[in-house]
């Protein structure tokens, strides 16, 4: 059973610290604190509500699994032709 509650639809007033560390913890499983948050909210054409979270440190494996296995060392070569006119 989910036992944190949907804090992202709160107003950023209405959270204290200790809910956005715990509920980071929660969904992330990272066990150290995180250095910030962001909570915000945009309207216009679509409306949403979003918390961005920033952890103190990149994950270990962060660049590990950037290509396919089966392009372990394919070289990409890109050719751009500009023409000013």
């Amino acid at each position: 059973m989910n036992t944190q509650s949907a804090i992202w639809t709160k107003d950023a007033k209405e959270v204290d610290d200790e809910a956005y560390k715990a509920f980071y913890k929660s969904i992330s499983k990272d066990y150290s604190d995180l250095s910030t948050w962001i909570h915000f909210k945009a309207e216009g054409e679509v409306e949403f509500k979003s918390i961005l979270f920033i952890p103190s440190q990149a994950p270990h494996d962060m660049y590990d699994n950037l290509l396919p296995k089966k392009c372990a060392g394919c070289i990409f070569d890109c050719h751009f032709n500009l023409t000013v006119t």
